[in-house]
């Protein structure tokens, strides 16, 4: 972590130019597409190694939780949408770089929790800049890399309820199948 401590340390540092390249080294770092050869061992590490870097940055910072100022800085808006490109780039790579389903469910609720609302930075970025439509690309696909808890609530509650049918349905034929016996049985005699 201490190597990658200055990299979290810039992209929150007052320079634009500092904040970009910090978030794209962030995201190489994470990211399972740039590695190569032994793939998942070196974006756990490198995931796991940016993790303890922003943890450390947000002790050092007493930030209340992380991500904190990365989000307030994204949400800020201003410029040509270059940064919250960058930004969402990392948040998305470095969600899709965990190593559970578990450890991307926590770091969602403390992206949300540090304040990150992906659909504002767009509105931020004037619709003449060219990084806007990369941006928005970026936030689709968080909206694929996000947990949808509301969405799961939904699923599992259709799910309970064809149960349910399905047992009723289950009974019906059980007692029709009897009837059918019974009537069988009648016929015979």
């Amino acid at each position: 972590p201490v190597g990658l401590l200055p990299l979290a340390c810039s992209s929150t540092n007052t320079g634009i130019r500092a904040r970009i390249l910090a978030l794209q080294l962030l995201t190489i770092a994470c990211d399972k597409n740039s590695m190569g050869d032994h793939v998942l061992k070196a974006s756990q590490n490198g995931h796991q190694a940016v993790s303890e870097s922003l943890t450390t940055l947000r002790l050092r910072c007493a930030e209340p939780v992380r991500f904190r100022l990365l989000i307030g800085i994204l949400n800020s808006g201003g410029g040509s949408g270059e940064l919250q490109y960058a930004g969402i780039k990392f948040i998305n790579t470095f969600m899709e770089s965990a190593d559970s389903l578990q450890t991307r469910l926590y770091l969602q609720a403390e992206l949300f929790q540090a304040g990150l609302e992906p659909h504002q930075m767009a509105k931020l970025i004037s619709p003449t800049s060219p990084w806007l439509q990369k941006l928005v690309d970026e936030i689709k696909r968080w909206d694929t890399v996000k947990i949808d808890i509301e969405f799961l609530q939904k699923q599992v509650r259709g799910a309970e309820q064809c149960r349910s049918k399905m047992v009723i349905l289950e009974r019906k034929v059980d007692m029709l199948q009897e009837e059918k016996n019974v009537f069988n049985t009648i016929e015979r005699r």
